[in-house]
C-alpha cells in the first residue's frame, strides 16, 4: 500500500493543491481526475520521484517499485523493437545465458572434474532465480504485450527509431507493463492507442495484480478499469467510490449540495451579524452578542469552488442533399512504393454517421483527404454526390487557427452577415465569455482550441460532417455535448476517433482499414466488435504461435 499525507505543491503563486491525504491498496486501480491544470500529473510525477512536493508524506514499503507512463516521450533508440522490449528482461536473460553455458560444458564435457561441484551449484543457483522470475514466460509475455498493442510479428525487427511518435509511446508502454512494477502510474495512456489496442489494455489492467493510478477523459475506459476516484478540485482532494460514470453524477450532486450550504451559512452568519450590529451598545444583550461574535470566529466558513460551465451546442440544419452522399470506385494512394491501401469501393448515403476505423498508420487521414479532394487518389476515384457541402474537421483543425488573432477576432472572419450579431453567444456556449472572448488565441491551451476549432463550425451551414479526431483535447463534459449533438444531427457524419463511448453512442456503420484493405460492416460498433470476435478477423498471418 501507498500512503500520502497532508500533500502540497505550487506552481509559482497559483496553489495547485493542498494538504491532500490519499492511499492506494493493493491490487486497486484508482482514477485521478480534475481540471486540466489542476495538478493531476504533478502527483504522478511526485509519486514516481521525478518530481517533489512542497510539503508533506509520502510513504511506502521499503522495494516497491514505480512505473510512470507520461503523456509524450520520444525515443532515439536504433535497437530492433524485440531486442528493445527484451531489455526489460536483461538480468534474467543474463541467467539463462549462464545457465545455458554451463549446460553447454555438461554436456560436452570439457570441464575441470575439480570444478564440477562449483558448477553444479552455480547451476541450481540460476535455477532457482530463473524459477523465481517466471523467465520460461518471457517471449509468450513480450508476444502478448505487443500484439494486443497491435504490433505484428513481421514488426518486431524493425528499429526503433523507425516508428511515428504514437508508436513509440506504444513501445515504451509495452516495456512499462512488462516491467509489472508494484506501481503503475499511467497518464493519458490511451491517447496514442486506436481502439482496439484500448480494448485490449482495459482487459490487461483489469487482471493486473498489483497497485495502478490513471489520468483519463476516456470514459469507458476508466468504466471498465477504475472502481475508485480521486478527484482534485480547487486544490482539495475528493474519494469517491464505484464507476468513472457514477462518479460524474456524485460529484455534481455533491457540488449542488454544497452550494445550497454555503447559501444556508450565509443566511446564518447575515442574521447574526445584524444582531451583532443592532444590539452591540446595549449592556443588556452584551452577552448574547459576545456569544454570536465568537460563534462567528469559530465557524468554519464554507469556501465556494468556481462551479464548472456547461457547454451547450448542436449543429445547424443540414442542407438537403442528394440519396448518396459519395461513391468510391476502387480508389487506393499510394506514396511511392509504400501502398497505403488497396482499391477500395463505397457509398455513403445520406444520413449515415459513420466511423472510420483502423491503427495507426492505416490511411484514415489519408481516406478522408481523398473524400475531401484534398488529396488525389493513385488509382480510382471519389465522387460526391448532388448538392454535397462538407464541413472539415482535420485532426490539426486547432493549428490551422490565427494565432494572432483574437477568439472573437477569429470567429469574425469569414462569418456569415446574419451570424454576426450572435458571435458572443456561441462563444458563450463554448465557454468564452466575458474578456475570454478578447484572449488571444495564441495562448489557448489545447482544449480551448479545440472548442474554439468546433464553435466555427457551427458558422457554417453543410450536410456531410467529416470529423478527423474531434474529441482530441477534449474532456469528459466536452465529449459529452459533442457526442450529443452528433446523435440530433440531421445530416451524413463520417468520422475518426478511438475513444470507445463516442463511438458506440454516435456510429450507426463502420469501416474499417485493416492491412490495406476495407471492411464494411452496417450496425454499431458493439455490434461489428461480436462480428470480428465470431469471425477471428484480427488474426495475425505471421503470428508465431
Amino acid at each position: 500500500m501507498i500512503a500520502v499525507k497532508n500533500l502540497s505543491k505550487n506552481h509559482g503563486d497559483r496553489c495547485l493543491f493542498k494538504e491532500v491525504t490519499f492511499h492506494v491498496n493493493d491490487n486497486e486501480v484508482v482514477g485521478l481526475c480534475g481540471e486540466n491544470g489542476s495538478g493531476k500529473s504533478t502527483i504522478l510525477k511526485i509519486l514516481a520521484g521525478i518530481d517533489s512536493s512542497d510539503s508533506g508524506e509520502f510513504n511506502c514499503p521499503k522495494g516497491t517499485t514505480f512505473g510512470y507512463l507520461p503523456q509524450d516521450i520520444i525515443m532515439q533508440s536504433e535497437k530492433t523493437l524485440y531486442d528493445e522490449v527484451s531489455e526489460v528482461f536483461e538480468e534474467v536473460i543474463k541467467l539463462k545465458k549462464e545457465a545455458g553455458e554451463i549446460e553447454e560444458l555438461f554436456s560436452s564435457g570439457h570441464y575441470d572434474e575439480n570444478q564440477y561441484q562449483k558448477l553444479l551449484d552455480r547451476y541450481g543457483d540460476l535455477q532457482e532465480k530463473i524459477m523465481m522470475t517466471d523467465a520460461h514466460t518471457i517471449d509468450a509475455d513480450i508476444h502478448d504485450v505487443l500484439r494486443g498493442l497491435g504490433f505484428l510479428h513481421r514488426q518486431w525487427n524493425k528499429k526503433v527509431s523507425e516508428f511515428s511518435g504514437g508508436w513509440q509511446m506504444k513501445i515504451y508502454m509495452a516495456k512499462l507493463l512488462l516491467q509489472k512494477p508494484d506501481v503503475l502510474l499511467l497518464d493519458e495512456p490511451t491517447n496514442h492507442l486506436d481502439i482496439d489496442a484500448r480494448n485490449w489494455l482495459e482487459n490487461f489492467l483489469k487482471n493486473y495484480p498489483k497497485s495502478v493510478i490513471i489520468v483519463s477523459h476516456d470514459r469507458h475506459f476508466m468504466d471498465s478499469v477504475v472502481k475508485k476516484i480521486f478527484e482534485i478540485y480547487a486544490s482539495k482532494l475528493e474519494v469517491y467510490h464505484g464507476l468513472f460514470s457514477k462518479y460524474l453524477l456524485d460529484r455534481e450532486d455533491r457540488i449542488d449540495k454544497l452550494y445550497i450550504a454555503y447559501d444556508k451559512q450565509q443566511d446564518e452568519i447575515e442574521k447574526m451579524q445584524e444582531f451583532i450590529d443592532r444590539f452591540r451598545a446595549k449592556i443588556d444583550k452584551a452577552q448574547l452578542v459576545q456569544s454570536r461574535i465568537k460563534t462567528l470566529e469559530k465557524m468554519e466558513k464554507i469556501k465556494l469552488p468556481p462551479r464548472r460551465k456547461k457547454i451547450k451546442f448542436f449543429f445547424p440544419k443540414a442542407l438537403p442533399s442528394g440519396d448518396v452522399v459519395v461513391e468510391a470506385y476502387d480508389v487506393t494512394k499510394s506514396y511511392g512504393a509504400a501502398k497505403i491501401f488497396e482499391p477500395m469501393s463505397f457509398t455513403i448515403s445520406r444520413g449515415e454517421k459513420i466511423v472510420l476505423l483502423g491503427v495507426n498508420g492505416a490511411g484514415k487521414t489519408t481516406l478522408i483527404k481523398v473524400i475531401t479532394q484534398n488529396v488525389d487518389p493513385t488509382a480510382g476515384e471519389a465522387r460526391l454526390g448532388h448538392n454535397v457541402k462538407i464541413d472539415y474537421f482535420a485532426q490539426d483543425q486547432a493549428q490551422e487557427l490565427n494565432p494572432t488573432n483574437s477568439v472573437l477576432g477569429e470567429v469574425s472572419q469569414n462569418c456569415p452577415m446574419d451570424m454576426a450579431p450572435k458571435l458572443r453567444t456561441l462563444l458563450g456556449t463554448f465557454l468564452f465569455s466575458g474578456d475570454d472572448v478578447n484572449k488571444s488565441v495564441s495562448i489557448l491551451s489545447g482544449g480551448e482550441r479545440a472548442r474554439l476549432s468546433l464553435a466555427k463550425m457551427l458558422l457554417r451551414q453543410s450536410n456531410f460532417l467529416i470529423l478527423d479526431e474531434p474529441t482530441n483535447h477534449l474532456d469528459v463534459l466536452a465529449k459529452d455535448v459533442l457526442k450529443e449533438a452528433l446523435v440530433k444531427y440531421d445530416g451524413t457524419v463520417l468520422f475518426v476517433s478511438h475513444d470507445r463511448d463516442f463511438v458506440s453512442n454516435v456510429a450507426t456503420r463502420v469501416l474499417e482499414i485493416y492491412e490495406g484493405k476495407l471492411r464494411d460492416y452496417p450496425g454499431t460498433y458493439e455490434e461489428f466488435l461480436e462480428h470480428k470476435l465470431r469471425n477471428n478477423l484480427d488474426a495475425d498471418p505471421d503470428d508465431i504461435r
